[in-house]
């Protein structure tokens, strides 16, 4: 047995991790059907209140921690005019339309924007607008959704062509973090036309935003700058069924940088600190010398619970995907 210890110890292993900026993420188009929220049967669903530029409740609980950027969160912020927050800024404190350009509050701290401009509920024949919010599936793959349903832009509410009737999604998924916004029915009044802004921020320099330029919205471009925008029209829209995906890109973390990560404090006592490694969501496993498995679980802020254990040496294993590394500590 200390034979087979002492290689797992000295196994060599590759660790999975996430760049922290947003403008590194990956991007795709995708084109599928349309998810409304209300025909997934295994779907939580929560209905929000709305009038012009408030949803109640705001805030919506997420799950599951979802990292955007360097940051975890377990909530998001929803606007009615097509975007989502994260932070503890209040409806009150930020700006409402424009939100990638716009000034916003420090404790604004993240924005994904579907649209981003002036909306307003309304009501057309038997229908109107509403915005739900819900997840669906399971732990480690929940997906987290935020809709907006049958809503316009404000300045077309009392045309005579009518008011528009857009349907999208924003959705979150967990342990991927990967990002979707997703466009349906998109019935727009034809005499107006809008620049709206679409993608993803954390600061004035960390930014993944899509631009039409020359293109179709199937076929948008990297915005380059915080003025980027997608042109908005009855005839220049996106499909319905038009998805655009963001994912976190992961970097390779060598043997050398993961043997060198520490646990602190040593012996522990009632949490297990892990330091050294950039932001990710690991599984672990707390491994006695017999080779018996004594807890484990995933961690997102790389503390581990080990009150309940009893005092020896143990071995803790982390592991992302296929990749698997081990580190020893004295529990007191």
């Amino acid at each position: 047995m200390r034979k087979i210890i002492v290689t797992i110890i000295t196994l060599l292993s590759i660790q999975s991790v996430t760049r922290a900026q947003v403008a590194s993420y990956t991007f795709q188009h995708e084109a599928h059907a349309f998810p409304y929220l209300a025909a997934i049967p295994s779907a939580t669903i929560n209905h929000h209140d709305i009038t012009d530029d408030f949803v109640l409740p705001t805030e919506a609980g997420i799950p599951f921690n979802f990292r955007f950027g360097n940051t975890y969160y377990n909530t998001v912020n929803i606007s009615e005019n097509g975007f989502v927050w994260f932070g503890s800024a209040t409806t009150s404190d930020i700006t409402q339309w424009n939100p990638i350009t716009n000034p916003q509050p420090a404790n604004l701290t993240g924005i994904i924007s579907a649209i981003g401009v002036d909306l307003h509920p309304q009501y057309t024949g038997s229908d109107f607008t509403r915005i739900r919010s819900g997840y669906f599936g399971d732990s480690p793959n929940q997906v987290f959704v935020i809709e907006w349903y049958h809503t316009s832009r404000i300045s077309v509410i009392n045309e005579a062509a009518g008011p528009d009737e857009l349907d999208f999604q924003i959705r979150l998924h967990e342990t991927s973090n990967k990002v979707e916004i997703i466009y349906g029915r998109f019935r727009m009044n034809p005499l107006y036309f809008e620049s709206v802004q679409v993608g993803l921020k954390t600061t004035n320099s960390d930014f993944s935003l899509r631009s039409t330029a020359n293109a179709q919205w199937n076929a948008t471009v990297n915005g380059a700058t915080l003025n980027s925008s997608c042109f908005l029209s009855n005839t220049f829209k996106p499909a319905n069924g038009q998805f655009m995906v963001w994912t976190p890109q992961s970097l390779s973390v060598n043997d050398g940088q993961l043997n060198n990560v520490s646990l602190y404090p040593i012996p522990a006592s009632a949490s297990l600190h892990i330091h050294g490694l950039e932001t990710a969501s690991l599984t672990y496993r707390v491994i006695d010398l017999t080779g018996r498995i004594i807890a484990q679980g995933i961690t997102d802020d790389y503390s581990i619970p080990v009150d309940n254990l009893q005092s020896g040496t143990f071995l803790l294993e982390l592991k992302s995907d296929d990749n698997v590394a081990y580190h020893k500590f004295v529990k007191m």
